[in-house]
Order: C-alpha cells, then sequence, then structure tokens
C-alpha cells in the first residue's frame, strides 16, 4: 500500500510539472516583449534539455542582465560545439522575454520560433535560420 502511495505522488509531481512548464510556455507566447541578446556560449546541454548543445544567452531589461539557454541539434557540418561557437557566439539576435517574469525568455534564432511571436526575422538573420536547421 505505501509502495502504491509513494508512485501516485510521484506520479502527482510529474504531471504538476509538466503542467506548469506548459502554462510558462502559453503565458510566454501571450504576455511578451522582444528585446536584443548576445550569445555567450555554447556548451552541453542542462539536464532538463533533450538537445546536442545548449546556446548560453544573455539579454538587458531595465539594467538588469539575464541568462537563458535554449538547445539545439547538430545539423550538417555544424557536428561539434566548437563549430556552432565559431558561428554565433558573440553575435546579437532577438530575444522574446516574459512581462510577468523577464528572466523567462527564449532566444529567436528560426524562423519556426519566430512564428511562435509573430516576429519577421531579418535578411541578415535567414542564413543562420537556415544553418542550424539544415535546410
Amino acid at each position: 500500500m505505501k509502495n502504491k502511495i509513494i508512485i501516485v505522488v510521484v506520479f502527482v509531481v510529474f504531471l504538476l510539472w509538466i503542467g506548469w512548464g506548459v502554462y510558462r510556455g502559453l503565458d510566454l507566447r501571450n504576455n511578451f516583449e522582444i528585446t536584443i541578446g548576445q550569445i555567450d556560449k555554447i556548451s552541453k546541454p542542462g539536464w532538463k534539455s533533450s538537445g546536442d548543445y545548449a546556446i548560453i544567452y544573455s539579454y538587458n531589461i531595465n539594467g538588469r542582465i539575464y541568462k537563458g539557454d535554449d538547445a539545439y541539434n547538430y545539423c550538417g557540418s555544424l557536428n561539434n560545439e566548437q563549430s556552432v561557437a565559431e558561428l554565433i557566439v558573440g553575435k546579437s539576435f532577438p530575444v522574446a522575454y516574459s512581462t510577468k517574469e523577464n528572466g523567462y525568455s527564449v532566444i529567436i534564432l528560426t524562423k519556426e520560433i519566430a512564428k511562435n511571436f509573430d516576429y519577421n526575422i531579418s535578411d541578415s538573420l535567414l542564413v543562420y535560420d537556415s544553418i542550424l536547421t539544415c535546410k
């Protein structure tokens, strides 16, 4: 009986965790601003990510620096952290951040991500979209 209770509790906590993530994502898409951020480094993905590498970026809101990270998968000739870093580290890209929770954000590197925020990627950034998505 005790094992069943533990399993149910773990399952409920897991569902709440998933629900919170979905809520935050939907909230970001409905309550956001766009700013410009800079890619600081490429690293191994965190425990919550399913990609091959993480893009670590920073952005400034009202004088306060926030950091974010998004996971991506290797693509074509971008098959290691160094090749990705040489392409994008130090470059500036748009960042959509939550107006309710400024530290929650997504860096806009691809047309697919931009579409979520009704944002048009400039022609100068389209090259990164095609490289990062193997188009």
